[in-house]
């Protein structure tokens, strides 16, 4: 599933990467058997709108941001790697466009196999016409190009072609000014929902769900109180 970076994109949008070939059919198998309903594919859009995006808009105070950048990795997938997760990735599109169809500022495909253009007329037919026209496939000797137009390079993970020592499966690497924003829970970062909590006397970061004692509600970060 797509994991944040930890940063923004020139227009203060969160970045968030995810890297199909990461995903094993083995292991999503394993999740539909526990969770048919896919429930789960939920946790990353609820991730985001609940509490990444506040906090981008926390550091953009003149501005909402109510949508992210997706960065959609394809380095690496076979035909039969895609082929055995074309199900979840068709429900997982299906749903999120259904229930967060606004949550999209820009997809980039990056590292599009030979036989992707074979297929891409069968993904298109996942998503909402006005999403389709927010995606764009990269080339391999446009990506950067385009990528930093969008991106400063001191916000784009070093594999894309920025400076940032982030990859896939790694905690979110925050700028300067969102790390002073939450204190010690950048480097205290933990797994799991989290949400921006809006308070009268200064806005908060809680863990969410439950765990195997009951509920989680710590407060992991008390943000400073917003001059604007």
């Amino acid at each position: 599933m797509p994991q944040w970076t930890g940063r923004r994109s020139r227009n203060g949008v969160p970045i968030f990467v995810y890297s199909v070939s990461k995903t094993r059919p083995e292991d999503l198998l394993t999740t539909s058997k526990k969770d048919p309903s896919l429930s789960s594919v939920f946790l990353p859009a609820e991730y985001s709108t609940q509490f990444v995006q506040p906090l981008c808009a926390r550091l953009h105070v003149d501005r909402a941001m109510p949508c992210s950048i997706f960065i959609i990795d394809l380095t690496g997938v076979s035909v039969r790697h895609f082929w055995n997760l074309r199900a979840h990735l068709q429900k997982a599109s299906t749903m999120a466009t259904s229930h967060y169809p606004e949550s999209v500022d820009k997809i980039f495909i990056l590292g599009a196999p030979s036989f992707f253009p074979a297929v891409w007329g069968y993904i298109n037919k996942w998503f909402e016409p006005n999403l389709t026209s927010k995606i764009s496939v990269l080339a391999a000797s446009e990506a950067k190009a385009v990528l930093t137009k969008h991106i400063d390079v001191r916000d784009l993970p070093a594999s894309y072609g920025g400076t940032v020592p982030w990859e896939y499966g790694m905690r979110p690497n925050l700028d300067d000014e969102a790390r002073d924003m939450v204190g010690s829970f950048a480097e205290n970062w933990i797994e799991g929902p989290i949400r921006y909590v809006s308070q009268e006397d200064g806005d908060e970061v809680h863990a969410a769900g439950t765990e195997a004692r009951g509920l989680r509600g710590a407060v992991l970060a008390k943000l400073p109180m917003c001059n604007a």
